[in-house]
Protein backbone atom coordinates (compact mmCIF):
# COMPACT_ATOMS: atom_id res chain seq x y z
CA UNK A 1 0.00 0.00 0.00
CA UNK A 2 1.11 3.65 -0.82
CA UNK A 3 0.80 6.91 1.11
CA UNK A 4 -3.17 7.99 0.81
CA UNK A 5 -3.06 11.63 2.04
CA UNK A 6 -1.24 14.07 -0.64
CA UNK A 7 0.34 15.82 2.12
CA UNK A 8 2.52 12.93 3.99
CA UNK A 9 6.04 12.42 3.18
CA UNK A 10 7.92 9.45 4.08
CA UNK A 11 12.06 8.73 4.17
CA UNK A 12 14.28 5.53 2.92
CA UNK A 13 17.77 5.73 3.95
CA UNK A 14 19.97 6.06 1.13
CA UNK A 15 21.70 2.79 0.21
CA UNK A 16 23.21 1.83 -2.97
CA UNK A 17 21.73 3.58 -6.02
CA UNK A 18 18.40 4.76 -4.22
CA UNK A 19 20.26 8.83 -4.13
CA UNK A 20 22.29 8.83 -6.74
CA UNK A 21 21.03 10.70 -10.33
CA UNK A 22 17.97 12.76 -10.83
CA UNK A 23 15.73 9.76 -11.65
CA UNK A 24 15.12 7.43 -8.92
CA UNK A 25 13.96 3.59 -10.44
CA UNK A 26 12.37 0.72 -8.08
CA UNK A 27 12.08 2.99 -4.93
CA UNK A 28 10.84 0.95 -1.67
CA UNK A 29 7.31 2.84 -2.21
CA UNK A 30 5.04 -0.28 -0.73
CA UNK A 31 4.24 -0.66 2.88
CA UNK A 32 6.13 2.38 4.09
CA UNK A 33 5.17 4.47 7.04
CA UNK A 34 4.72 8.45 6.64
CA UNK A 35 7.58 10.12 8.33
CA UNK A 36 5.71 13.55 8.64
CA UNK A 37 2.92 15.27 7.40
CA UNK A 38 3.39 18.63 6.14
CA UNK A 39 3.30 21.85 8.61
CA UNK A 40 1.14 23.65 5.32
CA UNK A 41 -0.09 22.80 2.64
CA UNK A 42 -1.36 25.42 -0.44
CA UNK A 43 -1.36 25.46 -3.97
CA UNK A 44 2.13 26.85 -4.33
CA UNK A 45 3.98 26.33 -1.23
CA UNK A 46 4.01 23.05 1.40
CA UNK A 47 6.35 23.22 4.51
CA UNK A 48 7.35 20.06 5.89
CA UNK A 49 9.32 19.62 9.52
CA UNK A 50 11.22 16.47 9.02
CA UNK A 51 13.99 14.86 10.79
CA UNK A 52 15.92 12.24 9.33
CA UNK A 53 17.99 9.84 10.96
CA UNK A 54 20.76 9.07 8.20
CA UNK A 55 21.31 10.74 4.22
CA UNK A 56 17.60 9.64 3.51
CA UNK A 57 15.54 10.30 0.15
CA UNK A 58 12.15 12.04 1.16
CA UNK A 59 9.15 11.24 -0.89
CA UNK A 60 6.13 13.30 -1.12
CA UNK A 61 2.40 11.82 -2.27
CA UNK A 62 2.73 14.49 -4.69
CA UNK A 63 3.18 13.96 -8.78
CA UNK A 64 6.50 15.45 -9.69
CA UNK A 65 6.34 18.55 -11.70
CA UNK A 66 9.47 20.94 -13.44
CA UNK A 67 9.55 24.06 -10.98
CA UNK A 68 8.95 22.82 -7.84
CA UNK A 69 12.59 24.04 -5.49
CA UNK A 70 13.48 23.47 -2.31
CA UNK A 71 14.90 24.97 0.46
CA UNK A 72 15.89 23.54 4.24
CA UNK A 73 15.77 26.63 6.15
CA UNK A 74 17.14 25.38 8.99
CA UNK A 75 20.52 25.25 7.19
CA UNK A 76 19.72 27.39 3.85
CA UNK A 77 20.54 24.82 1.68
CA UNK A 78 18.73 24.35 -1.96
CA UNK A 79 18.00 21.56 -3.03
CA UNK A 80 16.45 20.05 -6.24
CA UNK A 81 13.63 17.78 -7.03
CA UNK A 82 14.31 14.16 -8.00
CA UNK A 83 11.26 12.14 -10.14
CA UNK A 84 10.57 9.07 -8.22
CA UNK A 85 9.43 6.08 -10.09
CA UNK A 86 8.47 8.26 -12.73
CA UNK A 87 5.63 9.70 -11.15
CA UNK A 88 6.47 11.12 -7.67
CA UNK A 89 8.50 13.99 -6.22
CA UNK A 90 10.97 13.57 -3.42
CA UNK A 91 14.50 15.16 -2.10
CA UNK A 92 17.36 13.85 -0.84
CA UNK A 93 17.97 15.05 2.50
CA UNK A 94 21.43 15.03 5.04
CA UNK A 95 20.61 13.44 8.66
CA UNK A 96 19.46 15.69 10.80
CA UNK A 97 16.02 18.15 11.49
CA UNK A 98 15.14 20.01 8.52
CA UNK A 99 12.08 22.77 8.54
CA UNK A 100 11.71 22.18 4.45
CA UNK A 101 10.12 24.65 2.17
CA UNK A 102 8.64 23.79 -1.29
CA UNK A 103 7.71 26.26 -3.74
CA UNK A 104 5.99 25.73 -6.97
CA UNK A 105 6.95 28.40 -9.15
CA UNK A 106 5.51 28.08 -13.35
CA UNK A 107 8.03 27.77 -15.51
CA UNK A 108 8.84 30.34 -18.17
CA UNK A 109 6.38 32.73 -16.62
CA UNK A 110 8.82 35.51 -16.17
CA UNK A 111 9.40 34.92 -19.76
CA UNK A 112 5.85 34.71 -21.06
CA UNK A 113 5.15 37.78 -18.82
CA UNK A 114 8.14 39.78 -20.57
CA UNK A 115 6.97 38.68 -24.32
CA UNK A 116 3.46 39.43 -23.31
CA UNK A 117 4.50 43.38 -22.49
CA UNK A 118 6.62 43.51 -25.42
CA UNK A 119 4.25 42.66 -27.70
CA UNK A 120 1.81 45.37 -26.09
CA UNK A 121 4.33 47.91 -26.18
CA UNK A 122 4.97 47.38 -29.63
CA UNK A 123 1.02 47.06 -30.40
CA UNK A 124 0.63 50.50 -28.59
CA UNK A 125 3.23 52.27 -30.71
CA UNK A 126 1.21 51.09 -33.41
CA UNK A 127 -1.65 52.49 -32.76
CA UNK A 128 -0.31 55.93 -31.43
CA UNK A 129 2.01 56.21 -34.63
CA UNK A 130 -1.30 55.47 -37.02
CA UNK A 131 -3.52 57.91 -34.41
CA UNK A 132 -0.25 60.28 -34.90
CA UNK A 133 0.04 59.90 -39.20
CA UNK A 134 -3.80 60.28 -39.04
CA UNK A 135 -3.52 63.69 -37.89
CA UNK A 136 -0.71 65.24 -40.49
CA UNK A 137 -2.64 63.76 -43.15
CA UNK A 138 -5.65 65.46 -42.43
CA UNK A 139 -3.69 69.11 -42.82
Amino acid sequence: EIMREPNEMFLMPCAGKLCSGDRIEDAPLANQVPATRSVRYSRNEILYDVTAAVRSLAVENEIYAPGWTAVCRTDGEHLSPLLVDGALRGWVLPPGFHELVLRYRTPLLSLGALISALAYAIWGGAVVLLLWGNRFNRS
